[in-house]
C-alpha cells in the first residue's frame, strides 16, 4: 500500500516547458538526446491523446502501455525509462 505523501509525489504535475532546451544543453550524447526527444515527445502525445496530466503516474502508465503495444527489447524499455 502507497502511504499518503507517496501518493501525492505520483499525481504531481509537472510543468516543465523548456524541457527541450535543457535536453539540447545537456552533456548526453547526440544518440541519446535524439532516442530521449523521440521518447518525451511520444508520452507528451500519449498524455494528449488520453487527457491525462504529466506526473509519475501517467509516465508509468506509457511504460506500462508501450511495452505491451511494443514489446520492446529490454535495453530499448531502459532507453524509454531513462528519458
Amino acid at each position: 500500500m502507497i502511504g499518503p505523501e507517496k501518493r501525492k509525489d505520483l499525481v504531481r504535475t509537472i510543468h516543465f516547458p523548456i524541457w527541450p532546451e535543457v535536453l539540447s544543453a545537456s552533456p548526453l550524447a547526440g544518440r541519446v538526446k535524439h532516442s530521449f526527444e523521440i521518447t518525451i515527445r511520444w508520452y507528451l502525445g500519449f498524455c494528449r491523446r488520453g487527457r491525462a496530466e504529466v506526473h509519475v503516474q501517467s509516465a508509468r502508465d506509457f511504460i506500462a502501455w508501450a511495452t505491451e503495444q511494443k514489446r520492446p527489447q529490454p535495453w530499448q524499455l531502459e532507453e524509454w525509462k531513462d528519458a
